[in-house]
């Protein structure tokens, strides 16, 4: 998702701000030397325990983050789950989906991690979820689906990781 920098617009009328998953620092960087985009490192800690560093905005909705982590190759398989935000003051606080971050808590400050935490499903969780599984695994939209070819991207080069026997 390295080239996808903008998704979907926010109340401004600009877009959407969330980076992808880029160094931190070369994101943060040219995101200060283009202006005022206000683009902030966030650790998320996934469901499998693994570690992404992403660039939010305090303007984000959460639905927003919610659907970018939808297309990530890294968290494309998670359909159901709470996300936590722990804040630098020792805070942790369930975000709401309508919300904007920056109405939780103030991320400019730093030292801000996500956390995915599995959830209970219920009948439109299932049936999001039941609708996403057919996405990801449907032969007409194998090569349509950005999050899909990223998933089998990521799932390669895991399998050839240091540690992993390589497929070459």
């Amino acid at each position: 998702m390295a080239g996808k920098s903008n998704r979907g617009k926010n109340k401004g009328g600009g877009t959407n701000s969330m980076r992808s998953l880029e160094p931190v620092s070369s994101v943060y960087s040219s995101a200060t030397s283009n202006g005022d985009l206000g683009l902030y490192p966030i650790s998320v800690k996934t469901q499998s325990g693994e570690k992404l560093e992403l660039q939010l905005n305090p303007g984000d909705s959460v639905m927003n983050l919610r659907q970018f982590l939808l297309e990530g190759p890294e968290t494309c398989f998670f359909s159901c789950y709470d996300l936590i935000l722990h804040a630098k003051d020792g805070s942790v606080h369930r975000l709401v989906d309508y919300k904007e971050i920056s109405e939780v808590a103030d991320i400019t400050a730093g030292g801000c991690s996500l956390e995915m935490v599995a959830a209970l499903y219920d009948d439109r969780s299932i049936r999001s979820h039941v609708r996403r599984a057919r996405e990801l695994l449907s032969l007409s939209t194998l090569h349509a689906s950005l999050s899909t070819s990223l998933a089998l991207q990521h799932e390669k080069a895991q399998e050839r990781a240091p540690g992993c026997p390589s497929n070459g």
